[in-house]
């Protein structure tokens, strides 16, 4: 006989499997009714469509389909004049191709129409500014996973100046969480746990459970890094419990990856490993490449650490290629130091040499006197906004 709490736990996932069905089945229905619509429309409500049907195709994540039909909406938005479909095409494709990992492609598409929806939102078209607030967030993540910093910061802070403008909670919440991320990522860890503070403070006034859970877990990774390691696994196994067994794949592979160095960093490499394979299982069942680099990232340390160089070396040989084709250079810059660690263990000086040549050569191109010069320019604004 079953347990009742267990009894419970069932019926409620067998309850959410047939309302994702239920819902799975109407955004078919709603594709094929836009289908259907698309071989009737006339030349200037073809583009809506177009664009209609790019829209499901992101919600069912066939991203290939997607931008097949942002492509069709861009051109037939340039044949008919359509400034308004022009803009949401080339924004909504910068999207889809950083979820592709393609930071270059969409960078590319993003800024391709910027300028047409700066103008359009100076003249108080509010579909405009909500483009060019959507384009100035994305260009700013994209920026972040590039490592161009400066120009990360340069629209964040755009970004968020307009939605404050706008007093929009959730909106502000999201920037200041995205500002939050750049500190991280440059190591400015005490800087980006005030950004996911104040940002989770914003949310307050939201429901919206991932996004907390995010921010939880975000809080978590900050005092990790600050070997606050005990308040660290209680912020990330808080944000696990949000959204408990609803949590999207994305706040599980982070609240996993969280623990996994938590683990690491009081020497538990057992417990650690256990958290960081689990984390890259399920980024590699649902198509995060970013974060099965990272796992392997954190791999390659353990493995390096305990001495198992056949585990380094398997792992090593995954990443690498992996880093290739990604852009994010900060991970690359971990697997050049993954490796450098490996040779040096082996007492192969010549090719830990080698990888340690290339670490530099990266770090020279990431930090800058351009990136100083932008963060020394715009962080009195962020402190006055506290």
């Amino acid at each position: 006989m079953y347990h009742k709490p267990l009894l419970f736990r069932i019926l409620l996932s067998l309850v959410g499997l047939l309302l994702f069905d239920q819902i799975s089945a109407q955004k078919l229905t709603k594709l094929d009714s836009l289908t259907k619509e698309l071989a009737k429309a006339d030349n200037g409500k073809v583009v809506k469509v177009y664009y209609g049907i790019a829209r499901e195709y992101w919600n069912i994540r066939n991203l290939e389909q997607c931008i097949k039909f942002l492509e069709l909406t861009r051109s037939s938005a340039l044949t008919h004049g359509d400034s308004l479909y022009l803009v949401r095409s080339c924004r909504m494709a910068g999207q889809v191709l950083r979820r592709q990992n393609r930071l270059t492609e969409s960078i590319r598409s993003s800024k391709s129409v910027l300028d047409i929806a700066r103008r359009n939102s100076k003249r108080s078209n509010a579909e405009f500014r909500d483009e060019l607030k959507s384009l100035y967030n994305s260009l700013g993540l994209a920026y972040t996973y590039l490592a161009k910093y400066d120009s990360a910061l340069d629209n964040h802070f755009n970004c968020l100046i307009l939605r404050e403008e706008d007093s929009d909670s959730y909106d502000i919440a999201e920037s200041l969480n995205n500002i939050g991320l750049l500190y991280f990522k440059l190591k400015s860890y005490p800087k980006a746990l005030e950004f996911f503070e104040r940002s989770l403070r914003e949310l307050s006034k939201s429901r919206d459970q991932d996004f907390r859970a995010t921010l939880l877990i975000n809080i978590g990774l900050c005092h990790n890094q600050l070997k606050q390691l005990d308040l660290a696994k209680n912020y990330i196994r808080e944000g696990l419990s949000f959204c408990g067994d609803n949590c999207e794949p994305r706040v599980v592979v982070e609240g996993n990856f969280g623990l996994g160095v938590s683990y690491l960093q009081t020497g538990e490499f057992d417990i650690a490993k256990t958290y960081f394979k689990k984390s890259y299982e399920t980024s590699k069942s649902s198509g995060n490449e970013r974060f099965q680099l990272e796992n392997l990232v954190y791999l390659v340390k353990i493995s390096n650490e305990i001495r198992n160089l056949e585990d380094s070396r398997k792992f090593l040989e995954e990443a690498e290629p992996l880093s290739g084709k990604l852009e994010y250079k900060v991970l690359q810059q971990d697997v050049f130091r993954g490796y450098y660690n490996y040779f040096t263990i082996l007492g192969d000086y010549e090719n830990a040499a080698a990888y340690q040549k290339k670490y530099f050569e990266l770090n020279e191109k990431i930090f800058n006197d351009k990136l100083l010069e932008s963060f020394t320019k715009i962080e009195p604004y962020f402190d006055q906004r506290e």
